[in-house]
């Protein structure tokens, strides 16, 4: 470095990223899930950090002191050439790893890449063997401004149809559970994207196909489907239930901004995926599909709910959110983490 300013370079594998001028944006999403960014970024600026993000074009990397790879490079792409090159140049190397083995195969083996990195951020708790773990959730910003006396409809799902074939995944079980939920007596909605689309399994090849197929006409719709949302939580509010299923289950760790989202709009979700949720989520909270053993108890259990008790229950959630109940899932709390980070390899 020429200089005493710091430098730090971001690199980017999630596709969601292409632009990099999505990453500290909180236009590039309705739902708060790039808020840490944004809250990281206010961090570097109030310490004159200065950052650049890579674009695949030559980058001199000796004129950085940190390198942060958002999601791991995939094989014999440029990314995985510069993080090769940093290794070279020992310069300091931060991962990002939010994705889940059923999207990212060769995260099952994720930890052969510890030792590339000098701290690796994960909600992944099977890897906290490592001393260079930094546990990091999935996020975003809380604002339980929601009314809990509010008249509300019954049952909403906000899901895309996606379908990954892996041991792990719960995009299968998603759609069965959909179809149940249209077929009952309960008022259910159905949001999200491509529901009126074919399509294939998410890979090297079905992704591109995907893509392809979003342009063919609508050609059977779910009679639930309502169409796509802009902002989760501002649907969820008129609700008293939502159905929230991972992506995927029997992961350490792994909760996503799904159950946030339908908590944070006063909305008790109807849960599929981490087993160990209650760790953090109080039970009466949220109603564990695990727990019941056909549908028709499940169905049974949400009518079974009166007003007086749905309200009960959403001021409990919202007195829970404002006395930090989330903090370990707040924007705020990940951002300091992932900062934290930073000062300690830069300084």
């Amino acid at each position: 470095m020429k200089n005493n300013v710091k430098k730090i370079l971001f690199i980017n594998a999630d596709s969601f990223y292409n632009n990099p001028n999505t990453f500290f944006n909180l236009d590039s999403s309705s739902d708060n899930v790039v808020f840490a960014h944004y809250l990281l970024k206010q961090n570097l600026d109030r310490h004159n950090i200065k950052y650049s993000f890579f674009e695949k074009e030559k980058v001199d990397l000796t004129e950085f002191n940190l390198i942060i790879f958002n999601e791991l490079p995939i094989k014999g792409s440029k990314e995985m050439k510069a993080l090769n090159d940093s290794l070279n140049l020992k310069i300091k190397r931060i991962l990002i790893a939010m994705e889940s083995e059923v999207v990212r195969r060769e995260y099952e083996t994720l930890e052969k890449y510890f030792p590339y990195f000098d701290l690796v951020y994960t909600w992944n708790e099977s890897f906290k063997k490592f001393k260079n773990f930094r546990k990091y959730n999935f996020s975003i910003f809380f604002d339980p401004s929601f009314l809990t006396e509010k008249k509300r409809k019954l049952v909403n799902c906000i899901a895309a149809n996606k379908l990954i074939n892996h041991s792990k995944a719960l995009y299968k079980t998603r759609y069965k559970l959909i179809q149940k939920f249209q077929s009952s007596k309960l008022d259910f909605d159905l949001f999200g994207h491509r529901w009126g689309k074919f399509v294939v399994s998410s890979g090297l090849i079905g992704s591109p196909i995907n893509r392809l197929l979003r342009f063919l006409p609508d050609f059977k719709k779910l009679k639930s489907w309502q169409g796509s949302v802009k902002n989760k939580s501002k649907v969820m509010e008129f609700y008293d239930f939502s159905l929230v299923v991972e992506n995927a289950n029997q992961l350490e760790g792994y909760i996503t901004e799904k159950i946030l989202h339908s908590l944070n709009s006063g909305t008790i979700p109807i849960y599929l995926g981490e087993e160990n949720i209650f760790k953090f989520i109080p039970k009466d909270f949220v109603i564990s599909i695990k727990d019941y053993h056909s549908f028709k108890d499940l169905e049974k259990k949400i009518s079974s709910f009166t007003y007086e008790e749905k309200v009960k229950i959403r001021k409990k959630i919202k007195k829970f959110i404002m006395n930090n109940g989330l903090q370990e899932f707040s924007a705020m709390s990940q951002s300091e983490k992932l900062f934290r980070g930073i000062k300690e390899l830069i300084y």
